[in-house]
């Protein structure tokens, strides 16, 4: 378990030892016995239910519609098929929290799967998002893990010579029940499914489940706009089915959301790119919106350097690590027009004329937004006050001189200081043997020329920007340490966590594991001699190339 959240999450009420009780280990591994006797005493108090929830979702990529995922073909079977929602607290001073049980067995939309997750998987996302948590981006947060001694399942993975995009063997594996959790775990693609109901008039109450799921998510995810209103229909309409009447208060609170969520997307994005994060598979379905990281399933860290790195072998270019900002506009684009139907159901004609233009507005200014975020970040990683559109073209220009680590390179730009000597960055962050396969066996020599050409454009930037000239006058310093603290040191490399798993599915050995969490609640800061050794170094030759770490399914 994450000790850390543990904490956060409880307001403190619950400790270490508690966590490795036999109740905890029992309420968070499914067994809700306890819970159901509670709900059914006769002095049950109504906030206690006989069971938890999954919940439905639309299936769009790129801003298209799709059906036919769904068993149904109709888009209503689409959903968490193996994630069940069991617990939701709130304190004084934390939450409210929604807990979820990931792997805890079928629900109504595990399309015929059994809704269970293995110990490999489990493992990713938890130290995952816990250590993107420690790197500042926003995430779901992972509470405990738990594997099960006796049950196993069947999957498709990769043997360990493979060097396919496929999985080429079928491996029995332990069962693993994670629990994560969220304020809440609400979805693009959710609001947009019941959009898509009340677009249609699939039912009497289409309309009004539209408003009440916007209504439940903006007062959930977004408590800084205020209290909500107290209903988001005419409470006189209420009875009217769909042809009941929004209130103007509720489209302007509506738009505040939109522009809120905005802000917060485009944060996360340029985040994920600040850190070398590809989501890999980023559907109206993988977008929270409350604009945090969600669902780790084919993710990889960027190592050799290129943009259009992507660990999901069904991804495509759509879904690459710089191609994550245009995934985010169409994410954007379907929560705008799963808005539309509630500017139909208000009778001010003059407020739905401005609801509506408010999101085309939103939608039309998603891009630069979007293009100023990932300008801000990378103007930190490189020290700049303002960021500068050739020197970071001159900068990706070198980079494609030859394979360099992206993580590696960002951090020796600023860890002894500002970086002047090419060489030493190029020898830290260069993979030779990537380079003699594909740039040839100058091209060390080549991008470290080009990096030296590259160096003094950017020591003059950066005195221009910061107000001193010479190299005794501190600001190198000073823009050394806060370029520290956008260039992690550490990061989840797919080969380490693959290391954390292996180690606990061959011998039960979680020592790894719980190293991870150690270095990453503090991804930014130079570590033991152990940790550089371990954690702070390219990827291994045979790791660059290998199925189920280089690429997976």
């Amino acid at each position: 378990h994450s000790s850390d959240f543990l904490r956060t999450a409880f307001d403190g009420a619950v400790d270490d030892a508690t966590a490795q009780s036999e109740q905890f280990v029992r309420f968070f591994s499914g067994d809700l016995d306890g819970a159901v006797k509670l709900a059914e005493s006769p002095d049950a108090s109504t906030i206690v239910r006989r069971n938890g929830w999954a919940t439905g979702y639309a299936l769009s990529i790129m801003g298209q519609e799709y059906y036919d995922q769904c068993p149904f073909r109709n888009g209503n079977g689409y959903g968490d098929g193996r994630a069940i929602s069991i617990l939701e607290v709130s304190t004084k001073n934390s939450g409210p929290w929604e807990f979820q049980l990931k792997g805890a067995g079928p629900t109504p939309y595990c399309r015929g799967a059994d809704g269970r997750a293995v110990l490999r998987s489990s493992i990713r996302e938890f130290v995952v998002s816990e250590a993107m948590h420690g790197l500042g981006v926003a995430t779901t947060r992972g509470l405990s893990l738990i594997v099960s001694g006796e049950e196993t399942v069947k999957r498709a993975w990769y043997s360990e010579s493979s060097r396919r995009a496929q999985p080429d063997v079928l491996v029995d594996e332990s069962c693993a029940i994670a629990t994560r959790c969220a304020p809440s775990f609400i979805r693009v693609g959710q609001i947009e499914l019941f959009a898509r109901r009340a677009r249609k008039r699939e039912h009497p109450n289409a309309l009004k489940e539209l408003a009440d799921i916007t209504h439940h998510a903006i007062g959930r995810e977004y408590p800084e706009l205020g209290l909500p209103v107290p209903s988001p229909l005419a409470a006189e309409s209420v009875a009217n089915g769909n042809d009941a009447k929004v209130t103007v208060a509720f489209l302007e609170r509506v738009i505040a959301f939109v522009d809120a969520f905005k802000d917060r997307l485009t944060t996360l994005v340029a985040d994920w790119v600040r850190v070398g994060f590809c989501q890999g598979n980023f559907n109206a379905d993988n977008c929270a919106v409350g604009g945090r990281t969600l669902d780790y399933g084919p993710f990889g860290f960027c190592e050799v350097f290129d943009p259009d790195f992507q660990p999901w072998s069904g991804g495509g270019k759509h879904y690459a690590f710089f191609g994550q900002p245009s995934a985010a506009m169409a994410n954007f684009s379907m929560l705008c027009s799963s808005m539309m139907p509630l500017a139909a159901a208000c009778e001010d004609a003059e407020k739905v004329a401005t609801f509506k233009t408010a999101l085309e507005e939103a939608v039309s200014g998603f891009a630069g937004a979007m293009t100023n975020a990932i300008h801000r970040v990378f103007a930190a990683k490189l020290g700049l006050r303002e960021f500068v559109p050739g020197l970071f073209s001159d900068l990706m220009s070198v980079l494609a001189e030859a394979p360099m680590d992206y993580t590696i390179f960002f951090r020796e730009l600023c860890e002894d200081g500002v970086a002047d000597d090419a060489a030493k960055v190029v020898s830290a962050a260069f993979y030779a043997e990537v380079a003699s396969a594909e740039s040839g066996p100058d091209a060390m020599n080549d991008v470290t020329k080009a990096l030296a050409a590259w160096l003094p454009k950017w020591h003059e930037t950066l005195a221009e920007q910061h107000g001193g000239g010479g190299k005794d006058d501190g600001w190198r310093s000073r823009v050394a340490e806060q370029m520290r603290r956008a260039n992690p040191r550490y990061i989840p490399r797919e080969w380490m966590l693959r290391e954390a798993y292996r180690a606990a599915i061959d011998a039960g050995n979680y020592s790894r594991v719980h190293e991870l969490l150690r270095v990453f609640r503090r991804p930014y800061e130079r570590g033991e001699a152990s940790d550089d050794a371990a954690f702070y170094r390219r990827a291994p030759t045979e790791m660059l190339s290998r199925g189920g770490v280089a690429v997976m399914t």
